[in-house]
């Protein structure tokens, strides 16, 4: 099961492979974004892989490769980006063994200057798929935080779209989410004595498919909520449907 990512729950520490690389993009992670600059971040869902890397504009961006079991977030210090030069630009996600069954896979965006974007890859190792969202972030003025919810679930046959409902709230949060889907961010609740609960449902039905517990966010932060794995598979453990999180900004 994929640690939970709510910062001021736990510390999570992120290893990985590291190899040399010729040409690697003079790139670092950065807390806030340059207003000169675009920022990236990725995060892996695509089931059973292991060893992923960034490229941008076919150049080597990550430092570290993520997998879908551990490490899935790059760069892995969060809330982390990395800074990318504005433009039109190609983000390559691939693993770079020769053996790999994991197929090369590229998305294109214009990325604006000062704004924040995140790359989620998803479905299976010999099928992997990728997508770009901008990230809407916005600092809230008071002492509230912000939450989004991606729809990343993998299942070969079609499936309903998704509500996420908290238990604190008693009502759904976000509704009819469809696969692969990510919502923009609403205003969540922080630095509270009484954490929430929150379960992934099958649009317009009761029956939890997965939870996640203990969500209680620090104030004027974004988080990421996803919903990913095998929607076959009971979880939280190994590809099973699991619902987790990470501090977006």
């Amino acid at each position: 099961m994929l640690t939970i990512y709510f910062a001021g729950l736990l510390a999570i520490g992120f290893a990985g492979c590291e190899k040399d690389y010729a040409g690697r993009l003079n790139q670092q992670p950065t807390y806030l974004s340059n207003g000169d600059q675009a920022s990236l971040q990725f995060f892996n869902s695509t089931l059973n892989s292991a060893r992923t890397y960034v490229f941008i504009d076919n150049i080597l961006a990550s430092g570290t490769a993520t997998g879908y079991a551990a490490s899935s977030l790059y760069p892995g210090t969060s809330p982390a980006y990395m800074t990318v030069t504005p433009g039109s630009r190609t983000i390559t996600i691939k693993d770079t063994l020769l053996t790999t069954t994991q197929p090369s896979v590229s998305v294109t965006s214009n990325l604006d200057a000062g704004a924040n974007y995140t790359v989620f890859s998803y479905d299976t190792l010999n099928r992997a798929k990728a997508l770009i969202v901008k990230d809407n972030i916005v600092i809230p003025a008071d002492t509230t935080s912000r939450l989004r919810f991606a729809n990343m679930i993998y299942s070969a046959t079609a499936i309903p779209n998704m509500d996420v409902f908290s238990v604190r709230r008693q009502q759904n949060i976000f509704t009819n989410v469809q696969v692969n889907g990510v919502t923009d961010f609403i205003p969540f609740f922080s630095n509270s004595p009484i954490t929430d609960t929150l379960h992934v449902r099958a649009t317009g039905t009761t029956i939890n498919l997965a939870t996640l517990a203990g969500v209680n966010p620090i104030a004027k932060r974004s988080y990421t909520v996803i919903f990913r794995g095998r929607y076959l598979t009971v979880g939280p453990a190994g590809i099973g449907r699991q619902l987790v999180s990470y501090l977006t900004y």
